[in-house]
């Protein structure tokens, strides 16, 4: 019987700890506090809340926080909240703890005082994990090193660029020519700057090959936040680039033209100069 409690106790705190409770020993076991919701995802600069909640008396509940941190005796349930997310911890620090009066097994009587001596509170805690996003401040899109037309069957490079976005490992950015989706680019195609865990600046880039077909052709950029929330969080996208393309030979036939098109110009200026002279009397 002992074996068995022992496995008993044993799967509790692993199934409590993967459940992201925090427990102080097995006094935890079937009164486990709970927070509603148990995960929030915040827009950065929008409100939060979250409520504790147990179904027995605590001597104290107590929400530890970097901001909104809250503490209140001989209760059930306790709401923590700040009217404004702007600081990115939050993410990851806030806790709640719950305390209840269980151990009667150690209550002593003090021989000098003869007062009864308790056992400590038992201590449960459990985790709210908060997800801050950040809509991009903006996104752009450029074609790298290069100006003018583009030759056909030349290789470019599009580099978009998103500002001031998180969380990046949530976001996508998704390529396009004129509506159609050409390509999606993630965390690993990312150059990044800035902390990771708070909001960062992306960029990333497309390859294309010039073709007759990308001859006044419309490319755009959107940076995508996938959060699973109820309501899809909005696109930001990039103003429209048009590229010209050309074909070279075209090219270079125009400009064999142009030249000697210049040639027969000056041809002809310095023939009507010399005849001009040459009337003029002497």
């Amino acid at each position: 019987m002992e074996i068995f409690s022992l496995l008993q106790q044993l799967l509790w705190i692993s199934l409590s700890c993967s459940g992201g409770y925090y427990v102080s020993g097995q006094e935890c076991w079937g009164i486990e506090p709970v927070i509603d919701p148990p995960s929030l995802v915040v827009k950065y600069g929008d409100p939060a809340s979250a409520t504790c909640r147990t179904q027995h008396n605590a001597t104290m509940i107590r929400w530890d926080a970097p901001v909104g941190a809250t503490s209140k005796e001989n209760a059930q349930q306790l709401v923590w909240g700040v009217s404004s997310v702007t600081a990115w911890t939050l993410g990851r620090d806030v806790l709640c703890s719950v305390y209840y009066y269980t151990n009667h097994d150690n209550e002593t009587m003090d021989e000098y005082t003869m007062a009864w001596n308790y056992g400590e509170d038992s201590e449960c805690q459990i985790h709210l994990p908060i997800i801050i996003y950040k809509i991009p401040e903006n996104v752009t899109l450029c074609l790298v090193n290069h100006t003018g037309p583009l030759l056909e069957g030349h290789e470019y490079l599009l580099e978009c660029e998103v500002q001031s976005v998180a969380p990046v490992n949530n976001l996508s950015v998704i390529w396009f020519r004129g509506d159609t989706e050409l390509k999606r680019s993630g965390y690993s195609q990312f150059r990044i700057e800035g902390d990771r865990s708070q909001n960062v600046t992306v960029r990333t880039n497309l390859s294309i090959t010039a073709s007759t077909e990308d001859n006044k052709a419309s490319y755009s950029c959107a940076a995508q936040l996938d959060l699973n929330t109820a309501e899809p969080i909005p696109d930001a996208r990039s103003k429209t680039i048009q590229l010209i393309s050309g074909n070279p030979t075209g090219i270079i036939i125009g400009v064999v033209v142009v030249s000697v098109l210049v040639v027969i110009l000056a041809a002809a200026i310095l023939i009507g100069t010399r005849l001009s002279n040459r009337d003029k009397p002497h």
